[in-house]
């Protein structure tokens, strides 16, 4: 029974007038917002986390005429805790020695992490990385551009 009410709503939620409805909602929302000068908090409830997956979209797709393996994407960090996004891999990156690190069955996963939490988070991942006997290898990108240590 569970399964049908997830599989109706998942139906329903592709409804035009249900669409309409929500972004009609949601944009007298923000409106609102605007007018009154306030924000928008997105930063999941202590004990949650947000995925915000973006897989399905192919931004490798827009190479502007540089050739699929060549344009590569910097994606963006929403920077509050507890929220992650995920992308397709950008194609294959060529390193200094001229091996290409490959792409196929990829996943980029951008977040932000207190750098205090850093070490802990990385080892935690390694031990499910192995649990799961995932294959390949863990990549891991910095970018850290600030203190934000207080933060």
């Amino acid at each position: 029974m569970t399964a049908v009410g997830i599989r109706r709503g998942f139906l329903d939620a592709r409804d035009h007038a249900f669409q309409t409805a929500c972004f009609l909602t949601v944009c007298r929302l923000w409106r609102r917002a605007a007018d009154e000068g306030a924000s928008v908090d997105f930063t999941p409830l202590p004990g949650e986390l947000t995925l915000n997956s973006s897989w399905r979209f192919d931004y490798t797709s827009a190479h502007f005429g540089f050739g699929s393996d060549k344009a590569h994407f910097l994606h963006n960090v929403f920077k509050a805790p507890r929220y992650a996004k995920m992308f397709q891999r950008n194609p294959p990156i060529r390193l200094a020695d001229d091996r290409a690190v490959e792409s196929s069955r990829g996943a980029e996963f951008t977040f932000y992490l207190l750098p205090k939490h850093k070490p802990l988070f990385l080892q935690a991942l390694e031990t499910q990385w192995r649990l799961f006997n995932l294959e390949g290898s863990i990549e891991v990108f910095d970018g850290h551009l600030e203190n934000t240590e207080n933060a």
